[in-house]
């Protein structure tokens, strides 16, 4: 059985293109590494320079930046990416939006949201590096959770996997891989 390909494009908004990027690229691959006869995942980095955050996402009651908007800049920036990598007989599945703008929710604060099933996601290290030196890794397991929810991955209750939902810093903190259940939903998804 020959592994299905998923090409990401990460697109940083609101913040600048730094080291954190750089290291999210390198780590979605890994991360879903042990996938590998399931699924075999690339990342690449959309935009060289960071962009706006657009001021229709903003709500001033929530406190933070509702998801949603930056959808569009994301759907805006896979077709002129698509362009390109039509040359080279590529095209990107997903893209995942990385910024650094708090984002809101209708429950508060929220780290991240997906397209459930779809093509598009939204990160934010807002509130990941508190000192701890955990903050790259956080950002890594909360955005292969979301890639994981725009494949239709359901949540998980398993603690340890990466699909457990977190509402705290420890519950990212808490996950270390994809448990078999949630790899046995993804091989019989492929």
């Amino acid at each position: 059985m020959h592994p299905c390909s998923l090409t990401c494009g990460v697109l940083n908004i609101g913040n600048r293109v730094d080291e954190r990027v750089y290291h999210l690229i390198k780590r979605i691959p890994v991360v879903f590494g042990h996938l590998a006869d399931v699924i075999d995942v690339k990342a690449c980095l959309i935009n060289d320079i960071s962009l706006s955050m657009p001021a229709t996402a903003y709500s001033p009651i929530a406190g933070g930046y509702f998801p949603y908007p930056l959808f569009s800049h994301a759907a805006l920036f896979k077709e002129q990416a698509d362009k390109k990598l039509l040359k080279m007989d590529k095209h990107l599945d997903k893209v995942l939006v990385v910024t650094d703008k708090p984002l809101a929710g209708p429950e508060g604060r929220i780290y991240g949201q997906a397209d459930v099933g779809g093509l598009y996601a939204v990160v934010t290290t807002h509130g990941f590096y508190d000192g701890s030196g955990r903050g790259d890794e956080r950002l890594v397991l909360e955005a292969c959770y979301l890639l994981g929810r725009t494949m239709g991955l359901p949540r998980c209750d398993d603690a340890k996997c990466i699909m457990h939902p977190a509402e705290t810093l420890a519950d990212i903190d808490a996950r270390t891989a994809f448990c078999e259940s949630c790899v046995r939903v993804l091989r019989a998804r492929s």
